[in-house]
This record gives structure tokens, sequence and C-alpha cells, in this order.
């Protein structure tokens, strides 16, 4: 669910994606992980569960129905919308979780937090 936010939270605008693929294109290893909330992604999936685009897969994962397959063909198939926001994550790929955190940075717990179960 984290990087449907950060990868929502990017595509929000231009400023956000440069913010974005600044930290994913650096390789500096003391770089500041990027970890960004969007406040719209609960109510686009509720919308879209509700319109049988998607179905929860278990905690926090989603599948593609049908009706969600048609509208990604019609989409990806469309060279007029979604212009920028497709060429964005066309570059990204592949995306992966691991991917997306190996990019964007890592949060360590502190010292310690672990054998204190404070992960």
């Amino acid at each position: 669910m984290e990087q449907l936010h950060c990868l929502m939270w990017a595509i929000s605008s231009e400023q956000n994606m440069r913010l974005f693929l600044d930290t994913w294109n650096s390789n500096d290893p003391r770089k500041q992980p990027l970890r960004r909330l969007s406040p719209d992604l609960a109510d686009t999936l509720s919308i879209a569960r509700a319109e049988g685009v998607i179905a929860e897969k278990g905690k926090a994962r989603f599948a593609l129905l049908t009706k969600g397959e048609d509208y990604l063909l019609l989409i990806g198939g469309d060279d007029d919308i979604l212009v920028q926001e497709k060429r964005f994550l066309a570059g990204l790929r592949p995306i992966s979780a691991r991917r997306m955190w190996e990019r964007l940075g890592s949060i360590q717990p502190p010292m310690g937090a672990a054998a204190r179960g404070n992960t």
C-alpha cells in the first residue's frame, strides 16, 4: 500500500514527479528515503472496488478484474489521455515493492528497536 500511496502522490503534480525521479535516480546511499501519502488513494480504491474494477487480494493487495483489464487496455491504447502519467510510470519499469524501496531508500529502525519489538 505504501507503494501505491507514493506513486499516486508522484503523479499528482509535475513537482512531485521531479522529486520522486530525483530520489529514484540518485545513487547516493545517504539519501533521505522518500515516503509520501496520497489522501485520495482510499477513496479511489473504494470507488474502484464498488465499480467492479478491482478486488482486494489479502491485506493491502489488489487485482484487476475483467472490467479493470478492459479499462487498462482502453487507457493504454489511447495516446491522448494520461500522457504524462503513462510516460512517468513507463520510466520506472519494472516496478516492484522491492525495487521501489531500493530506489527510494530504506527506512532503518533505530539501533536495538528490533530487539525491543519496536519495528
